[in-house]
């Protein structure tokens, strides 16, 4: 019976560099102590030749155990594309199963209208600000602090900033709308009924 660990080839990969990088870490002191062996005696040619032998096996284990990590970083690479398609595949089952549930879909329309519905209240609020930027504008350029209220100054300054105007009222009406479609959302969950999909108004 073959061992599933021994068998498996990142397992296998990985110990052949094991074994490679181990061997070259044990024969370079040995070679630093023959040179160094050498270096005090120059007729001593027998370290000499020993150190140049084991420094060219050490060059020759280091180009195996480059070719042993490329070749298991490749097979790293293989396997972890591997696993994230399995994971992928998974996802989407889960993803698939949970669009099936109608609990789930009627929360997940509930936090759709939610976020829609804090869109639009920030645009209001932004509108909101350009028109009293506007107003502030006019005022400027009237030299003027403040405007009575349907005076001829003030009916000026209502023509002038029309477009803010216009625009707030739309962003307030389309902020009511997303207000009531997520009321409608809530309520549906609570009581168990599917998701309605009001339009706005």
């Amino acid at each position: 019976m073959v061992d599933a660990v021994s068998a498996d080839p990142l397992f296998g990969l990985s110990t052949k560099f094991g074994a490679q990088f181990d061997r070259l870490v044990r024969l370079l002191p040995i070679a630093q102590t023959l040179l160094s062996d050498a270096a005090k005696d120059p007729a001593d040619t027998t370290s000499a030749h020993l150190a140049e032998g084991i420094l060219a096996s050490a060059v020759a284990l280091s180009r195996q155990a480059e070719s042993s990590f490329v070749d298991l970083g490749f097979e790293f690479g293989r396997r972890l594309d591997g696993i994230m398609s399995r994971t992928e595949q998974i996802s989407d089952r889960v993803i698939e199963r949970l669009n099936q549930n109608p609990v789930f879909n009627s929360a997940m329309n509930v936090a759709r209208k939610a976020i829609e519905a804090d869109t639009w209240a920030t645009a209001e609020r932004y509108s909101k600000e350009a028109l009293h930027e506007a107003y502030a504008a006019f005022k400027e350029r009237q030299g003027v602090s403040e405007v009575e209220r349907d005076s001829q100054e003030w009916r000026a300054m209502m023509a002038a900033t029309k477009p803010e105007y216009e625009s707030l009222q739309r962003a307030k009406r389309d902020a009511r709308n997303a207000q009531r479609r997520l009321a409608t959302a809530i309520r549906n969950h609570r009581h168990g009924f599917p998701p309605v999909e009001a339009e706005a108004e």
